[in-house]
């Protein structure tokens, strides 16, 4: 029997996982589905953002460490640990802010598990940016691409979160801003705490 609830347990979190990726091409669908695992709000989307994090982390080091004229694992490394811990700790901070935006809106105490489990979700596309930074920084403009994430958001909020309308825009551009912006902040921070590290 606890054989069985183990396969399921790991089913779940392929699905999952999965729909991290599948919120890029059809964000509808994969909030729908998210829905439906659980409710909504017991799907293991913290294994699945750790594991996505350290995915981008290490797609980071190999491709930091190949993108010069020589290879560089030194660069690779420190790249590459960056992008793990300002991913992490922005998903933190993110759930946060959007937490008190919530409880400010509706005027209700808000789980902070079903916020944490809907921003996680919606730095998906920033996983993918992140770990293929090293390639696409030959596009000037790439990270103009997290711009979908307002998108992704806005269904997330009717799909998953199932916000009232007179609520949504207001969500959504708190979650869309904090996504996009602190990333950015954390990295910076990181900075001048550890120069050596970047």
């Amino acid at each position: 029997m606890p054989e069985k609830i183990t396969v399921l347990k790991d089913k779940i979190l392929i699905i999952c996982w999965t729909s991290l990726s599948e919120l890029i091409i059809d964000p509808h669908k994969a909030w729908e589905r998210l829905k439906r695992l659980s409710g909504g709000r017991k799907t293991p989307v913290f294994k699945a953002t750790v594991f996505s994090i350290i995915l981008a982390g290490l797609l980071n080091f190999i491709g930091t460490s190949l993108v010069r004229t020589e290879i560089d694992f030194i660069e690779g490394v420190k790249s590459g640990i960056t992008v793990m811990f300002t991913l992490f700790i922005s998903v933190y901070i993110s759930s946060f802010i959007n937490l008190i935006t919530l409880e400010n809106q509706t005027k209700k105490n808000v789980s902070l598990s079903e916020t944490f489990n809907f921003t996680a979700l919606l730095y998906s596309l920033s996983f993918l940016i992140y770990a293929l930074e090293p390639i696409l920084s030959i596009v000037f403009f790439y990270k103009a691409f997290l711009l979908y994430t307002f998108y992704i958001a806005w269904i997330g909020t009717e799909c998953f979160m199932e916000i009232q309308t007179e609520h949504r825009a207001v969500f959504t551009s708190v979650c869309g801003i904090s996504v996009l912006l602190t990333p950015i902040v954390i990295n910076k921070i990181l900075t001048l705490l550890m120069p050596g590290l970047i």
